[in-house]
């Protein structure tokens, strides 16, 4: 698309905007924007312009402005667009988040992780489990538990979550207690149930059968092996399946 058309509120003008050449200054856009109520389809078409031609200042700034108490009294009645634009500034900041956190910047990955959050409450729970990742990175344990709950809590948000019900059952192992264990070994069974082929549930189930279960250890192993792509995950599924040949011949 080369260009875009905002009408003139209480006319048949329009005013022609051509997308390759959007000004620098995101402000002389927005006052046309604001001015004539243009249809918020528009807001995200503008701000994506800029985005994909590196003006990354001006995107964010349309859509926070798009996404402001103002705008949205203003469009009460096209909630859905309005939500379009929110979802585009939480996927901004939660990439962002995924970036620092990949740079082990934990501290500002949960900052922008929770401001996805502010920007957009009802988001995936995936925006929740980044926030319980950071703060499990930076030592809040208790913080860290509420974060993954939360994320299974709510049934508008994501009750079949299986990463957060991995991780929950990975800090009641990690307790070495007895009942911890028995409800961390409940929750692997129950990601297990939702996501047959989750590789980290399919090896700590793999543990949970070593008790002669010698069928189920090497299926659940065999699923894992051909599931995953990473080395360490592999590494394990073919530790656990030696563990369970070298058990059947000297049983």
């Amino acid at each position: 698309m080369g260009y875009v058309y905002i009408p003139v509120q209480h006319s048949d003008e329009e005013v022609r905007v051509v997308l390759n050449q959007l000004p620098l200054d995101a402000n002389d856009i927005l006052d046309i924007l604001k001015a004539e109520q243009a249809f918020l389809d528009l807001w995200l078409i503008i701000a994506r312009e800029y985005f994909k031609q590196g003006y990354v200042e001006q995107f964010q700034q349309i859509l926070e402005e798009g996404s402001s108490a103002e705008i949205d009294e203003y469009y009460a009645d096209v909630k859905y667009d309005w939500i379009a634009i929110l979802n585009a500034l939480r996927a901004y900041h939660s990439y962002l988040a995924c970036v620092q956190f990949s740079r082990g910047r934990y501290s500002d990955s949960l900052e922008l992780n929770k401001r996805a959050l502010k920007v957009y409450p009802s988001c995936p729970g995936a925006v929740r489990f980044g926030i319980g990742l950071c703060r499990y990175k930076l030592g809040q344990i208790d913080k860290t538990r509420q974060a993954f709950q939360r994320v299974l809590q709510a049934s508008d948000l994501d009750p079949d979550n299986v990463e957060a019900l991995v991780a929950l059952g990975l800090m009641n192992l990690q307790t070495n207690e007895g009942d911890e264990i028995q409800k961390g070994m409940e929750k692997m069974k129950a990601a297990f149930e939702i996501y047959p082929y989750y590789v980290v549930a399919l090896i700590y189930l793999t543990n949970f059968f070593f008790t002669g279960q010698h069928h189920a250890v090497e299926r659940l192993n065999d699923t894992a092996l051909a599931v995953s792509e990473l080395g360490l995950q592999k590494s394990h599924s073919f530790y656990n399946l030696a563990r369970s040949y070298h058990s059947k011949v000297w049983k």
